[in-house]
């Protein structure tokens, strides 16, 4: 057993120690631009993960800083696009300000996901 599968074996308990925590929350995957240059989604699918409801600064993909009110940590296999939206149980959402996660070369996905939210 090497590194890899320790990693992925801590995430996998992980995920079930905190499963009584998760939320559910809708992931509009991001489509296309459409002809008024609007943004155009797929259908939403609910997808549970741990919410962290705080502020924190974080640097923006365009490298500027602002405040994140939710951080969302998904401990399955995630693809998200920076032009993804999340929508929390409460309907509330937010531009995708960050996102971060360590990857894994087996699956090319990080083994945790953690999303920040404006």
């Amino acid at each position: 057993m090497g590194l890899r599968d320790l990693v992925a074996g801590v995430v996998r308990t992980a995920d079930r120690v905190v499963s009584d925590l998760k939320i559910t929350v809708q992931h509009r995957r991001w489509k296309e631009k459409n002809d008024e240059g609007e943004d155009t989604f797929f259908d939403p699918v609910p997808v549970k993960c741990t919410a962290d409801w705080s502020r924190k600064l974080v640097r923006t993909q365009a490298s500027e800083t602002t405040m994140s009110r939710v951080s969302l940590t998904f401990t399955q296999p995630m693809e998200v696009n920076e032009l993804d939206q999340f929508v929390l149980p409460d309907g509330t959402t937010g531009p995708i300000l960050d996102m971060s996660g360590f990857l894994d070369r087996v699956t090319s996905k990080p083994f945790v996901t953690e999303v920040w939210l404006g």
